[in-house]
């Protein structure tokens, strides 16, 4: 099932979603690595997740993984807060969403979430 028949409604209201949606960027236009503003990305939630056209998501940039001195192991730091889009297509399992914001370069197999109502 997927919304709009085919072709793509000529206005979107942004909202945030009613219910907490984690999810992750899946691939790119044009089969790149990396994402930056108004590129065009694949999300791997849809209409079975409750996602619909208009919701705006955060992107998030995973943490590195260091090497902590003092405890002698590795550790993951906190995820970052890198960016923002909007989804515009919904399908079953799949969406499609603009990158709106880009404070540093995204990347496929970043993760999102819905933001903080």
């Amino acid at each position: 099932m997927e919304t709009g028949e085919g072709d793509l409604r000529g206005r979107f209201i942004p909202k945030a979603p009613g219910q907490k949606i984690y999810g992750q960027i899946m691939s790119v236009d044009d089969g790149v690595s990396y994402i930056g503003q108004y590129d065009v990305v694949a999300l791997n939630r849809g209409i079975r997740d409750g996602i619909e056209p208009g919701h705006v998501m955060l992107v998030k940039s995973a943490g590195a993984v260091v090497y902590d001195r003092e405890a002698k192991e590795k550790v993951r730091l906190p995820s970052e807060e890198a960016g923002s889009m909007m989804v515009f297509r919904v399908f079953d399992k799949l969406s499609y969403a603009l990158i709106m914001r880009a404070q540093r370069p995204l990347k496929v197999g970043d993760y999102f979430e819905s933001p903080d109502i």
